[in-house]
C-alpha cells in the first residue's frame, strides 16, 4: 500500500521559478491553489512505518472502511457529560496573536464548555470576538472512561506493542471545537496521525487542513522576533466558500509577500477530513487546521446552527534502538 507511493514532482525544484514569478506579478491574487492530499486505504503498519521515515513521505489522507454504526458523537458526548464537573483549560483567542491580552487560557467546567458548544451561542465559534477552543487536551488522561472507546489508529497499534514496540507515543491530544475554530500554520517535531474521531453531523461538520513541506520555512517563518512562536508562522490564512461544491478557497492576508504567496501555492497540499478519516502529517511539516461547514453557499460566512468536530492527534517518534544490546 505505502511502498508504491511517490512524491508528486520535485518539491524543491520550483524555488527559482517562484522567485521569478513573484517579481513578474507583484499584484497577483492572494488565492492559494494547493494540490490535493493523496488518498489511501488503511494498509500494513510495517509498510507505513518505513514509508513515514522515508524521503518520499508526504501527507496522506487515510480512509478506513465505512462504519456500519452511527456517528461517534453521541457516545463521546455521553462519556464527556459523565465527567462534566472536571475543570479544563480552554483557549480564548488564537495563540499566534502577539498583541497583549489577545490570547489566554481560561479554566472552566467541562460541562459549561459543552453547554456552550451545543448552543446557538457557539455559532461562529467566538466569544467577545475571540475564538473559544478546547485544544491539545489530554482527555484520555483526565477521563478514564474514554480509554474504553478511544483506541490508537490501526496503523499505530501494532507498532506500540510491548514486545516489538518500534515507536514511542509522545502525546495523545483532543481538539474539540465549533465550526470556525482555527489552529494556525505551524510545525511539530513529531510524526502525527490526526484523526477526526467524531462530528455532530458527519456529512456537514469537518476539518480543513493545509500543509507545507519543511523546506518551505524560508517563505513562512516568523520575522517579527517572537521567539516563543518560532514553530508558528506569522502568515495569516483564511478560508472562503467556493463555487465548486465543498471546495474551499484558501486566501492569504493582503499583507503577505508575493514570494510567500507563490511559494505556498506551489508547495502546498490541502484536504478535508470527515468523521472516521485520518491524516498522516510527516515530522516537521507545516499545517493549519480549521473546523469547517460543508455545503456552504457562496457569500455565507457562518453556519446557521451549532455544530462541532472532535479530533485526536497521535504524536509519535520512532524508538531509538540500543546498539549495545543488538
Amino acid at each position: 500500500m505505502f511502498s508504491g507511493l511517490k512524491r508528486r514532482g520535485d518539491l524543491r525544484r520550483p524555488f527559482a521559478f517562484i522567485h521569478s514569478q513573484a517579481a513578474n506579478h507583484p499584484n497577483r491574487s492572494h488565492c492559494i491553489s494547493p494540490r490535493p492530499v493523496q488518498d489511501v486505504l488503511t494498509g500494513d503498519p510495517s509498510e507505513f512505518y518505513e514509508y513515514a521515515q522515508s524521503s518520499r513521505a508526504v501527507p496522506l489522507r487515510i480512509r478506513s472502511p465505512a462504519r456500519a454504526d452511527e456517528s461517534m458523537a453521541n457516545e463521546l458526548l455521553s462519556r464527556l457529560r459523565d465527567a462534566e464537573d472536571r475543570i479544563i483549560e480552554v483557549e480564548m483567542g488564537c495563540y499566534d496573536e502577539v498583541v497583549a491580552g489577545s490570547f489566554e487560557k481560561i479554566s472552566m467546567r467541562l460541562g459549561h464548555y459543552l453547554d456552550w458548544l451545543e448552543s446557538d451561542e457557539s455559532i461562529g465559534g467566538k466569544v467577545s470576538g475571540r475564538q473559544l477552543y478546547l485544544a491539545q487536551w489530554r482527555a484520555s488522561d483526565d477521563i478514564q472512561s474514554l480509554a474504553d472507546i478511544i483506541r490508537p489508529p490501526t496503523l499505530l497499534a501494532p507498532l506500540m506493542q510491548n514486545d516489538n514496540a518500534c515507536i514511542d507515543l509522545y502525546q495523545t491530544s483532543f481538539f474539540i471545537g465549533p465550526a470556525g475554530a482555527v489552529t494556525p500554520l505551524h510545525y511539530d517535531p513529531y510524526f502525527n496521525l490526526y484523526q477526526v474521531y467524531a462530528s455532530s453531523e458527519p456529512a456537514r461538520y469537518a476539518k480543513h487542513v493545509f500543509l507545507l513541506p519543511p523546506h518551505a520555512r524560508e517563505f513562512v517563518m516568523r520575522v517579527d522576533g517572537h521567539h516563543a512562536l518560532q514553530n508558528t508562522s506569522s502568515i495569516n490564512l483564511s478560508l472562503s466558500p467556493s463555487q465548486h461544491g465543498d471546495n474551499l478557497n484558501i486566501i492569504a492576508d493582503p499583507g503577505t509577500p508575493s514570494r510567500s504567496v507563490d511559494a505556498i501555492s506551489q508547495l502546498g497540499y490541502s484536504c478535508v477530513l470527515q468523521e472516521g478519516e485520518t491524516l498522516f502529517i510527516p515530522k516537521g511539516w507545516w499545517h493549519r487546521v480549521e473546523n469547517v461547514v460543508l455545503g456552504h453557499s457562496v457569500g455565507q460566512t457562518k453556519p446557521s446552527c451549532p455544530g462541532w468536530t472532535a479530533a485526536i492527534g497521535w504524536w509519535w517518534l520512532p524508538r531509538r534502538r540500543d546498539i549495545s544490546s543488538s
